[in-house]
């Protein structure tokens, strides 16, 4: 990579190549909006800028066309600020959108896409992680109608 990164994303794009996004340097507490991809020979190029400096946050794939960036922590001088963000990523037209906001703001969590086995419909899962005021969240969310709906216990 180019940079150190800590706190970053990544995925493999649809051109088969890592994508690593955002993230903070620890050793200069510097906070990234850049990304960058790796591609298969281990070259790394400047990627598109995200939305906002950001890490902690998580980054699927929808399908061979989108990606999702969900949640994450935001950073202002020696300050973060969790937030309930998403944005959805258009590889085809290289565009960031906005997305629908999540019930609970959170950062260092997990999400994935999950297929039901008998309808095989696909949903976007996020689980756990931090917030401002809950270390540990207990929660999850599920992307339904795109609408984030929290889960049950």
């Amino acid at each position: 990579m180019s940079k150190k990164r800590a706190l970053a994303a990544s995925l493999i794009t649809p051109e088969k190549n890592l994508w690593v996004t955002g993230g903070l340097d620890y050793d200069t507490n510097t906070p990234f909006s850049s990304t960058e991809h790796i591609l298969k020979n281990g070259e790394s190029v400047k990627g598109p800028e995200l939305p906002l400096t950001l890490g902690g946050h998580t980054l699927i794939t929808i399908n061979s066309t989108f990606s999702m960036l969900i949640g994450g922590e935001t950073y202002n001088l020696d300050e973060g600020t969790t937030i309930d963000l998403t944005y959805y990523y258009d590889h085809y037209n290289q565009a960031w959108f906005d997305g629908p906001e999540l019930k609970i703001a959170r950062y260092l969590h997990g999400a994935g896409v999950v297929t039901d086995l008998i309808t095989k419909e696909r949903f976007v899962v996020v689980t756990g992680g931090s917030s401002d005021s809950d270390f540990y969240l207990q929660s999850t969310e599920i992307l339904l109608d795109g609408k984030w709906v929290l889960g049950n216990k």
